[in-house]
Order: C-alpha cells, then sequence, then structure tokens
C-alpha cells in the first residue's frame, strides 16, 4: 500500500530540489511526466532542478514545472561531470537547509544517495537498489527493475503517494522556433512546407549509430514515397551525414549542425516521419508526438524505447545483431506499418483519388461557405468523378456549396436519427471510391474517416494532428494555425496532389 503523500513533512514542503545530473536530452524528458506530477501534488512549492550546465536551456523551456536551476558541481564516483572537489564544500554550504524535501532522480542511488544526502535537506525521497542500505525505508523505494524510464521516476512518486499526471514526455516549443526552423529550411533550400521525412545520423556513443550505407537506403525509400527526407544531427556529426549522401541515390538535405534545440523540435514537430537510433530524437520524437522508427543497437530497449508503442516503431537488434540487410528490412517494415505500405508519395496520393469515379465529400460540422472554393477545385481536377456530399437527413438545409456536388446522400448517425450501423450500410451501398473528411480547426475527422473504412471505402483522407492510422490513408498534418477555414480545405487537397498545396 502506498504511503500517504510525503507523510514526514509537515508542512508540506515550500522548497523542492530534484537531482537530476545527467547529460542528455532524452536524460531530462524522460522525467517531464514525474516533475509533472511532483508541481500537480505541491501546486505552492518552488521547485528547483540541479542539473548539469549544458542542460539549463533545456530546463529553461519548462516555466510551469520549474522554478530554478542550479549547476551541478560534479561529485566523486559520478561520471556525468568532473568532481570540482575543491569547490564542493562552498556549493553545499549554500544549499544545506534551504530546501524542505530533495527528491533523488538521478538513478539507482549507488552513488547519487551518498551526494543527495550531503545535500541538507528537510527530508530526502529517491530510489535505492538492495542489498545497498535503504537511507529512509519511509521515502526510498527499491529501484524497479525493468520498468522505461519515466515510469521508474512515476513508481517512486506513486511511493510517495503522488498520483500520476500522465506519461506522456513534454517539450514546449518556445516563441520563435517555428521562425528559426523556417530560417534553418529556407538556408539549406528546404520549402518550408515541405513534406518533411527525418534520418537522425549520429548518437553520443558510436555503438548507438546506424552505419551510413543503411541510413543511405531508408533515405532512399523515404524518397521514393514523395517525400523530402532532411538529414539531421550535430555539427561534429557532419562527415556521417556526408557519407550517407554519397550512397543515396535521392537528393537529401543536410541539416546537420544548423539546428539548434528549438529550431530541431519544430523540425521534428512538422515531419511526417523520423527515423534515428536510440538517441535523444526519438525522446524529441516522442514528447511531439511525431511518428518515428528507433533502432536499437547497445543500448536497454525496456529502459528507453517509447512507450507509444503505436505511434513510435522500435527495431530491436540488441540480442543477437542481425546483418545490415536484417536491420534495414525491420526498418522499412515498421516505415510501412507507419506510412502504409503503398506509400504516402504525392504522386500515388493523387493518381489514387484522380483514379475514383464516386468521391464521398464529407464537410465540416455545421459546414459553411468555407467549403466552396475547395468543392470548386475538386470539380476542377477531378471533372469525370460523381461527388456525392454527405449530409445530415433529407430535410436539412442544404449548404450553399451542394450545387456543386452530383449527389446528396443522408447519414442517420449525423442527423442523429438512427445508429451508426446504418450509415455503414448506407455508406457501403453507395459503391465509394474514396471519401475526403474536411474538417474545422480542432475538429477531429476520425468519425468520419472510421465509418468510411467500415463500409470499405478504399481511400480515406483527412487533416488530424494525431497519428492517423489505418484508418485515414492518407493522414496529412495540419496546415500553419493561423491558415483560415477554406486554406485549410484547399491545403487537404493540395497534399493530395489535387492543386497547389
Amino acid at each position: 500500500m502506498p504511503n500517504p503523500p510525503l507523510p514526514a513533512l509537515h508542512p508540506p514542503p515550500r522548497d523542492v530540489l530534484v537531482l537530476r545530473a545527467l547529460p542528455g536530452l532524452g536524460d531530462l524528458l524522460c522525467v517531464t511526466p514525474a516533475l509533472r506530477a511532483l508541481r500537480a501534488a505541491l501546486p505552492g512549492a518552488r521547485t528547483t532542478v540541479l542539473g548539469l550546465p549544458a542542460t539549463r536551456p533545456l530546463v529553461a523551456r519548462y516555466p510551469h514545472l520549474v522554478d530554478e536551476f542550479r549547476e551541478f558541481p560534479g561529485f566523486p564516483g559520478l561520471p556525468e561531470s568532473p568532481a570540482n572537489v575543491a569547490a564542493l564544500p562552498e556549493f553545499l554550504r549554500s544549499v544545506q537547509g534551504r530546501f524542505d524535501l530533495v527528491v533523488q532522480m538521478h538513478g539507482s542511488g549507488e552513488v547519487s544517495n551518498t551526494f543527495a544526502q550531503l545535500l541538507g535537506g528537510r527530508a530526502l525521497a529517491g530510489l535505492y537498489r538492495p542489498p545497498l542500505a535503504c537511507p529512509d525505508p519511509a521515502t526510498f523505494a527499491p529501484y524497479p527493475e525493468g520498468l522505461p524510464e519515466p515510469l521508474v521516476w512515476l513508481a517512486l512518486l506513486a511511493f510517495l503517494g503522488i498520483p500520476g499526471r500522465g506519461e506522456s514526455l513534454e517539450f514546449p516549443l518556445a516563441p520563435g522556433d517555428e521562425a528559426d526552423c523556417d530560417a534553418v529550411l529556407r538556408t539549406a533550400g528546404v520549402a518550408t512546407d515541405a513534406r518533411l521525412a527525418l534520418v537522425h545520423v549520429g548518437a553520443s556513443e558510436a555503438a548507438r549509430r546506424l552505419e551510413p550505407r543503411l541510413l543511405a537506403r531508408v533515405a532512399d525509400d523515404l524518397a521514393g514515397r514523395g517525400l523530402d527526407v532532411a538529414l539531421t544531427g550535430a555539427a561534429d556529426e557532419s562527415a556521417i551525414a556526408a557519407a550517407v549522401r554519397a550512397h543515396a541515390g535521392a537528393a537529401l538535405h543536410d541539416l546537420t549542425g544548423r539546428t539548434a534545440l528549438g529550431a530541431l523540435g519544430a523540425l521534428v514537430r512538422r515531419a511526417r516521419l523520423v527515423v534515428t537510433g536510440d538517441t535523444g530524437v526519438s525522446h524529441l520524437a516522442s514528447a511531439l508526438r511525431t511518428p518515428s522508427v528507433v533502432v536499437f543497437l547497445a543500448s536497454d530497449v525496456r529502459r528507453w524505447a517509447p512507450l507509444d508503442r503505436a505511434r513510435h516503431r522500435v527495431v530491436d537488434a540488441t540480442a543477437s545483431p542481425p546483418t545490415p540487410a536484417a536491420i534495414l528490412a525491420a526498418i522499412l517494415a515498421e516505415v510501412d506499418a507507419l506510412l502504409g505500405a503503398a506509400g504516402p508519395g504525392a504522386a500515388a496520393i493523387s493518381a489514387a483519388v484522380r483514379a475514383a469515379r464516386r468521391v464521398l465529400v464529407v464537410p465540416p460540422a455545421g459546414a459553411t461557405d468555407d467549403l466552396a472554393p475547395a468543392l470548386r477545385r475538386l470539380r476542377s481536377a477531378l471533372p469525370g468523378a460523381r461527388l456525392v456530399l454527405l449530409a445530415g437527413s433529407p430535410a436539412e438545409r442544404l449548404p450553399p456549396f451542394a450545387a456543386d456536388v452530383d449527389e446528396v446522400l443522408t447519414d442517420p448517425a449525423r442527423a442523429g436519427t438512427g445508429p451508426a450501423l446504418a450509415s455503414i450500410e448506407r455508406l457501403a451501398a453507395a459503391r465509394l471510391d474514396a471519401a475526403i473528411v474536411f474538417t474545422a480547426a480542432g475538429e477531429s475527422p476520425f468519425e468520419a474517416a472510421y465509418l468510411a473504412y467500415l463500409a470499405g471505402i478504399p481511400l480515406r483522407a483527412g487533416i488530424s494532428a494525431e497519428f492517423g492510422g489505418g484508418v485515414l490513408s492518407p493522414w496529412v498534418r495540419p496546415p500553419p494555425r493561423d491558415t483560415p477555414g477554406a486554406g485549410r480545405h484547399l491545403f487537404l487537397l493540395g497534399e493530395l496532389g489535387l492543386g497547389p498545396a
């Protein structure tokens, strides 16, 4: 049974110090669910993160979770930073007695617990690995072996009586990140509205890096699907990117060393797909909910793999390392699972839509004249197709753009007069080749797309910020937020190859 919330602390803590002095981007992203839960449980407390100097700009992105950053001075036995033994006493004097609660989120505690105890908090919490000594049975839990890293620290908080507030990682995009991303793309000669796929070429450890020839084959496959492929990585990984480009048949954009953290986040957020080894970019894709394929060559899959295995696919090459050909086949299989085996290339999509003879048009809820320009473009692009408008009921006043369609099909479920089964049967009887689901900003396309899927309509297109899976095929990421309603509908048609995007 879990303890009551922080039983040792009366009154509740006002100053909290979290020790997380690990170097990687993913190291901090993986504790954001725990920081979120801690803030929710102690909304009046001031939270300080004790971390490595290089992580200060990253921590600054979380003012809603962290109030202050202190630099870790190093400590003998902790390899993440050289120990400044001469400066350590003064640092300890500056923090001892200041914090009501110190939370050790720096691993299993073999060395970090000793350092955490020296910080002099009124109370101390963390993990320990039996049979090593437990600093305090009331606030220290055994290290939960085999759990993913984000869940390790949620388990600690649960032991302290603090409930989780979701398992998702966070990476807030700051003002200016999108503009910085646009500047990077323009400098590299990439259209800011390109259909991007990212191939990350590097990792902090050589054992976790994929071979350039293999990455080149992956990039060629993505380019063959109609995607603009960009290579990302640190500045000192530009030679790897050059080798990938040399082995690739497609023209690839080299963005290595060009993206600051914020621009990289914006780039990942816009991408249709990210292919990467086990490195910080994989956690960035998780935080920004961009579909990804993550290849593990040398690290602990259980600990570092993404939690959402539907949106983020894992290739595990750690147990018995397969050949590069086998790794490539596994990567492409996961790409197929995310993007569709037929590929979402603009040419293929356009050909499939243009071949349709009966096209279902699903208007936004509360349809307006905003759809009229899209209907005119659709009519122009598909002169031989029959356009079928999905409406609520025969008695419903049809919108002005109904004159641009050939047929109106009533939907009992939409009208609230019948079950979804009746809608599925009516759609199936109409023998439709494609469904285009138009939505307003913030409106989900999935209810209509799922009905179309169950009715056997082979092509179902719509805009969604969420992964479309097999329900939306193809799935189109949203246009910029300030795009007006009519522009949003035209954007969808442009992404389908029916006029300019």
